[in-house]
């Protein structure tokens, strides 16, 4: 898991076009950006992230990822491994892929 992840961006709730990068650190934190264009009201918006990361392995091909955002409860998601670069969330069917571009 660890590295840069980029969402594919995707379309959410109003027609919102929703994106987020994720860098996992090795000491179990994380930094990014998330947010959107075409939020009613406010246009793009975006705003950084950070916090801690754990993983739990589920199985060869899943796992449980939480991150944790400040004082808020972790977000728990559900993961399909694709290949070694790629992840599918189960739940909201986003896809991630690791950003290669450093590289």
């Amino acid at each position: 898991v660890g590295g840069a992840w980029v969402m594919d961006p995707r379309i959410g709730e109003g027609s919102i076009l929703w994106q987020m990068t994720l860098a996992f650190r090795g000491d179990g934190t994380f930094a990014g950006f998330e947010g959107g264009s075409g939020i009613p009201e406010e246009g793009n918006a975006g705003w950084p992230i950070s916090g801690t990361w754990e993983v739990v392995a589920v199985d060869d091909t899943h796992i449980i990822l939480y991150l944790k955002k400040g004082s808020e409860d972790p977000e728990r998601w559900s993961l399909e491994i694709v290949d070694q670069n790629t992840f599918r969330d189960v739940d909201e069917n986003a896809v991630f892929r690791r950003d290669m571009s450093g590289y």
